[in-house]
């Protein structure tokens, strides 16, 4: 049993202890289900993935593809009429999954996360064609995109070159403070 295991028996006051959400005032209405955008490609509904955290079911929750899928739009924390904030607990469970030191069930949308978050350290902004050749080159399927990548450019909707935001220092207290490791 890990150590989050041991020290806290239940899954939902793992998910508390990191979000500050109390799982138990769910029942069950599925109003998060049902207004969710992005609900079609999950494995488990938001509501049965709250119920599972609920019944403790660690393995389950750890291995959702879930949380990562998740927009994070917070249609079901506004739909929710316990003010249950999901995309929090969602947030949550990424975390524990880290900590736990499972598998990530979606590797892509790990690398595309990484991958825009390093940027950000480094010019302390986006540049899509610089974030998505890194993210492509990270992730595999740098050639699919190509023609796509082509003809944005012959569009005038990508740039060649991107600028560097000017707040170095601010961006590597921010992300110490975050828990991230400045670059």
């Amino acid at each position: 049993m890990s150590a989050v295991k041991q020290e806290q028996k239940c899954l939902a006051h793992a998910i508390q202890e990191y979000c500050g959400c109390n799982v138990f005032v769910c029942y069950q209405c599925g109003r998060c289900s049902a207004g969710c955008p992005v609900a079609f490609a999950f494995d488990w509904q938001p509501r049965q993935l709250i119920r599972l955290i609920q019944l403790d079911r660690w393995a389950d929750v750890l291995a959702a593809h879930t949380p990562w899928l998740c927009a994070s739009c917070l249609t079901c924390a506004a739909r929710c009429p316990q003010g249950l904030d999901v995309a929090k607990v969602m947030d949550a469970i990424r975390m524990l999954v880290r900590q736990e030191g499972c598998p990530i069930p979606e590797p892509v949308v790990e690398a595309f996360h990484t991958t825009f978050l390093d940027m950000i350290r480094q010019r302390g902004r986006q540049h899509e064609l610089s974030l998505m050749a890194r993210f492509k080159l990270r992730g595999g399927g740098l050639g699919k995109d190509v023609p796509l990548g082509v003809r944005m450019l012959g569009k005038g909707k990508l740039r060649l070159s991107g600028q560097r935001a000017g707040q170095g220092g601010v961006l590597a207290r921010i992300f110490a403070q975050a828990g991230g490791k400045p670059k």
